[in-house]
Order: C-alpha cells, then structure tokens, then sequence
C-alpha cells in the first residue's frame, strides 16, 4: 500500500475532503471546536477568556476581544467547511447546533 502525502492548504483539504478518514474527520472537528471555543469564550470553557482579559493590560485585552475572537471564528468555520464536503457534514452540523444550543441557554441563566 502507497501512502500519498496531501498537501494541507485550505482548498486542497476542501478538494480530497470527501476521501478522508470519517474517524479522523471526527476528531479533528472536535479539537478544533474545543480549543477554539476556550478561547473564544463560548460556554463550557468561557471562564478561561474572562482570566485572560482580567490579567491583559488594556490594549491586548482589546486586542483580545476584537481580533482574536474573529480569528478562532473563522478557525472554526474552515475547519467546518471542510468537514461538510465528507460524509461527516451532518454529524459536524449537529455538533455545532448543540454547542451553540448549550452555549445561548446556559449562558441566558
């Protein structure tokens, strides 16, 4: 058995998506949703932005609040688009609608 490197830009990863490992697929999603979500302070892991901003000094933790929360967005969303060109698009799509679910709910409390 041949083993062939793929190249890891964006639309590559988007292009061989649908031959990737549903299994690695799945795991890939997962820890890039939970290691973004810590830093962008979505419900499960949101105290650890509120301690970042706490001991940041003024200007990185504006820095904090406007960049970086867009950065792990868009972190999230690639690693997303190219989960959802694999036959693991809908499992992905309900993952994220239960963490966004959990997330407004508890933090309505």
């Amino acid at each position: 058995m041949v083993f062939r490197l793929a190249p890891l830009a964006y639309f590559a990863s988007v292009a061989i998506a649908a031959q990737m490992s549903p299994l690695w697929l799945k795991m890939a999603f997962a820890m890039a949703l939970t290691g973004f979500s810590a830093q962008m302070g979505l419900f499960p892991l949101h105290t650890v932005a509120v301690d970042a901003h706490i001991v940041a000094p003024p200007p990185i933790s504006a820095f904090i609040s406007t960049i970086l929360m867009n950065v792990e967005f868009i972190g999230i969303f690639r690693v997303f688009s190219v989960v959802t060109q694999s036959p693991v698009g809908a499992w992905a799509q309900r993952v994220l609608l239960i963490a966004a679910l959990i997330s407004i709910f508890l933090s309505a409390l």
